[in-house]
């Protein structure tokens, strides 16, 4: 349901209550007044769902309204092994604060984004094994959805996985699901990075994702935007075999480097700057930019089906596109059959750079999609201005391009 009203619901735990149980939910759609109560769950595996107008954690004065947990209020919250927050409104940190613990094996944060508020140097950290966002309302929400006062501070998201899910569509300035009052964001997924959902996340900050992949589900279709610099940095993913297929996602910021594995087989990638975009390799060599778009094979009601290679986009508005050497766009048809996928490189402004061998179109014998295209602007290698097309021959594996200059097709070798 959407938001309600928030004008009734007052929930009050009293000074020594205690709550206990194998699943526990509070719920209140206005205050919830904790005085100090106890909630005892089972050693393993207890379950708790928090819901409030909004929640606000951390170093709170008490008068912030909605669901409120101090630090020690949120120490008393026993160890569930599952933790839900969901608010109608924002989630807000207060002050110094660790909301859950690398012994949480779940938390699913529900809200129209988080808040960060009285948090200039200090640190305001989300952890759990696996970490859920997601925005269950109807409507996106505009920034007065969060209560005044935002911050400057860093967050942490620290988990094995962390997950974007479903959240309303954005429209204008309202977001799906929003990070505000901070100037970094930084989350931390030592497994993974999965697009779980249908949804866009808007953040105003620079973030930092430290993953080995990034991975979708089948037909999730997910936008993350960064008001500030996007890095995406990790070593030793590897392609999966049994993930999704045909998933989007769409990254936006000031500008983008892109250095660890995107596992997205016939999936859709576009990543848009302002300035540069880049698809690099770490400093220490141990980690690369990947963005694997490749078909599978995959079983569809007992019958192997081939699917098609994937579209990738890498576009700068204002700056520069570059491929290093070492990274890898990989469109290629299915190792059975199926169509190679597309690339599209755009520097209108700038220049497009790409070593040899970084990108992929490897077709099976005679199978449909015989070239993969990709639109370059202000090409470097060539010297050529305006407007160029580069076909890639995927029963070359993508090895030799030819590049058309308005009088026509020239081969430029690898």
């Amino acid at each position: 349901r959407d938001a309600p009203a928030g004008q009734h619901g007052v929930l009050t735990l009293g000074a020594g209550a205690r709550i206990s149980g194998h699943s526990v939910v509070l719920d209140s759609t206005l205050n919830t007044d904790n005085r100090g109560a106890v909630i005892r769950l089972p050693a393993a595996d207890g379950t708790l769902a928090l819901t409030g107008s909004t929640i606000s954690v951390g170093e709170v004065t008490g008068n912030e309204g909605g669901l409120i947990f101090g630090n020690e209020a949120l120490a008393a919250l026993g160890n569930p092994s599952r933790l839900t927050l969901k608010s109608y409104g924002s989630l807000n940190l207060y002050g110094t604060v660790t909301l859950g613990s690398t012994a949480l094996d779940r938390l699913t944060i529900d809200a129209i984004g988080i808040g960060g508020y009285r948090n200039a140097g200090k640190a305001q950290q989300v952890v759990a094994k696996n970490i859920m966002l997601s925005n269950s309302r109807l409507s996106p929400s505009e920034a007065s959805a969060f209560a005044a006062g935002a911050g400057n501070g860093a967050l942490t998201l620290s988990a094995q996985t962390v997950s974007f899910g479903n959240t309303p569509q954005a429209s204008g300035s309202a977001a799906g699901f929003a990070l505000r009052g901070f100037d970094q964001v930084r989350i931390d997924a030592s497994r993974d990075v999965v697009m779980s959902g249908k949804g866009q996340y808007a953040m105003a900050s620079a973030v930092q994702i430290n993953t080995p992949k990034v991975s979708a589900a089948t037909g999730a279709n997910v936008e993350l935007a960064a008001t500030g610099a996007l890095e995406l940095t990790g070593r030793g993913g590897m392609p999966g075999t049994d993930g999704g297929v045909g998933g989007a996602l769409s990254l936006r910021a000031q500008t983008i480097a892109l250095q660890t594995l995107i596992d997205m087989p016939s999936g859709r990638i576009s990543a848009v700057a302002d300035g540069d975009v880049k698809l690099g390799v770490l400093p220490d060599g141990a980690g690369s930019g990947r963005i694997v778009a490749a078909g599978v094979l995959r079983d569809y009601l007992g019958r192997q089906v081939a699917t098609p290679g994937g579209m990738v986009s890498l576009a700068s508005t204002s700056g520069n596109v570059v491929v290093q050497s070492g990274a890898l766009i990989d469109v290629s048809a299915a190792a059975d059959g199926g169509d190679a996928g597309a690339v599209s490189l755009s520097a209108p402004q700038g220049a497009v750079s790409v070593a040899a061998g970084t990108l992929k179109a490897a077709s099976a014998g005679g199978a449909a999609g015989e070239r993969v295209r990709a639109r370059y602007e202000r090409t470097r290698q060539s010297g050529w201005h305006g407007r160029s097309q580069c076909r890639l021959h995927p029963s070359m594996g993508g090895a030799r391009a030819h590049w058309r200059h308005p009088s026509g097709w020239r081969d430029q070798g690898t």
